[in-house]
């Protein structure tokens, strides 16, 4: 089902409209919608949160899991560890 919209134009915007529709060999109702429906982005807006949601899930998720108050001591060493062979270039 199609809808119609109404958009205001200066002047000069539209006149180079119909010029690049023209060159185009289509009419300049048809070159503004392409303009317009490139544009869009291709999913709706249900499934880009889908996969927002899918992306901070899997966010900190490792293969083994960590017990962080029974290795704190450990993770402390392999971040510092980390931390200094970046600050050394040695990484």
């Amino acid at each position: 089902m199609n809808k119609h919209v109404t958009i205001e134009l200066e002047e000069d915007e539209l006149a180079r409209a119909h010029v690049a529709a023209e060159a185009r060999g289509i009419a300049v109702e048809d070159y503004i919608k392409s303009l317009i429906v490139d544009q869009l982005p291709t999913e709706t807006p249900e499934s880009v949160q889908k996969a927002l949601l899918a992306k901070i899930i899997g966010l900190g998720s490792s293969k083994r899991p960590t017990d962080v108050a029974k290795d704190k001591d450990k993770l402390i060493g392999e971040a510092v560890w980390a931390e200094y062979l970046r600050e050394t270039k040695q990484e």
